[in-house]
């Protein structure tokens, strides 16, 4: 079995790459692991970079499996950041819904994580930022969490017959305002452009306190998405050979 592991950022992929023993710099390499074999990859942030990079890699790797990991914003008014779920229901921002289904072998795996696994996210094509937005994002579609790529890789993975598992931490809840300039303080390749970010802290240094309070969101979210990533590898290879 080929699992293909995902992120939009590799900040969102780093703990789980430490959690599986594969260096930064060994990205898009084969790894054995588990009695299996898995490939990590960067595909970007948004729906477009998605379908600009994520046909490509499939063709390339030819997986059985997509893994995708990432973090997201909480809609659901019972969150309040930090946590981590499996989807099991998608909804892009046309209001079009794909529903998760696995095999049993795949299905034990994720049951195995102990995580909730009955999330729906919902895929914007914008930031949702404030507490209104978010309310009035959750009563619309009754998703638990916002992001900008599930639903592309799913219908992607889809076209290639392939399972496909989306994971993802909330890093920032309900209640919280999103830094809307967040996202320019990331490269097309994934990475952090930490000169935006230390000119963004220089300029704003009132927003200090809610820069740390997402990054440890953010933090406790990546290490628990790392550690069960590792638990279900384990439990898929225990039946690949099945």
């Amino acid at each position: 079995m080929h699992v293909l592991i995902l992120a939009a950022m590799l900040n969102e992929l780093a703990p789980t790459l430490k959690q599986l023993g594969i260096q930064r710099n060994a990205l898009s390499q084969m790894h054995h692991l588990h009695n299996l074999n898995a490939t990590a990859e960067i595909i970007g942030i948004g729906h477009k970079r998605v379908i600009e990079s994520l046909p490509n890699l499939l063709k390339v790797h030819c997986p059985d499996i997509i893994l995708l990991l990432g973090v997201s914003g909480g809609l659901d008014p019972a969150l309040t950041g930090g946590e981590v779920m499996i989807a099991n229901k998608l909804t892009d921002a046309s209001g079009h819904t794909i529903d998760l289904k696995y095999d049993p072998f795949v299905q034990y795996a994720i049951e195995h994580t102990n995580l909730p696994h009955n999330a729906h996210f919902f895929m914007a094509n914008e930031i949702i930022a404030t507490p209104a937005q978010k309310q009035f994002k959750h009563q619309q579609t009754g998703a638990h969490a916002v992001d900008m790529e599930s639903y592309e890789v799913a219908q992607l993975a889809q076209q290639f017959g392939l399972p496909c598992i989306i994971m993802r931490g909330i890093s920032d809840g309900p209640n919280d305002t999103l830094i809307k300039a967040s996202l320019t303080w990331i490269k097309p390749d994934g990475k952090l452009n930490f000169g935006k970010i230390a000119s963004y802290i220089l300029t704003h240094p009132h927003h200090i306190p809610r820069l740390m309070k997402a990054g440890k969101m953010f933090g406790r979210s990546t290490q628990t998405m790392a550690a069960m990533t590792d638990t279900m590898l384990k439990k898929l290879g225990d039946n690949s050979g099945k």
